[in-house]
């Protein structure tokens, strides 16, 4: 992260929620179900994808102090399964992948 501070250079990553989805936040994890924070309430994300984006964030800052102002966090890919050849991903469908990239670039057009 120094490196990337001192050249004033972003830090690129990919996020999936699809990955980290347990069927309990499928809504979540899609950008459906707005809500969802930590265990006292004083954080809460619209989305899986918003709390993942904060996490890394605050995970930067703690490696690194300043990184949270200093070094711009870029989402280079995200996206959602259509399709799985394990049958216990019944989340993985053409409509979830649909509801996921527009309830995405929704967000990404409306930053808070």
């Amino acid at each position: 992260l120094s490196l990337l501070d001192s050249n004033n250079a972003p830090f690129t990553m990919n996020l999936y929620p699809y990955f980290n989805e347990p069927s309990a936040y499928t809504q979540y994890a899609l950008g459906n179900q707005q809500g969802w924070g930590n265990a006292d309430g004083s954080l809460i994300y619209d989305n899986m994808l918003e709390a993942k984006y904060e996490a890394m964030m605050y995970a930067m800052e703690d490696v690194y102090p300043g990184a949270y102002n200093n070094i711009e966090l870029i989402v280079t890919e995200t996206g959602w399964s259509s399709q799985s050849a394990s049958t216990k991903s019944s989340f993985s469908n053409v409509a979830n992948a649909k509801d996921y990239i527009a309830n995405t670039v929704k967000a990404m057009n409306n930053p808070s």
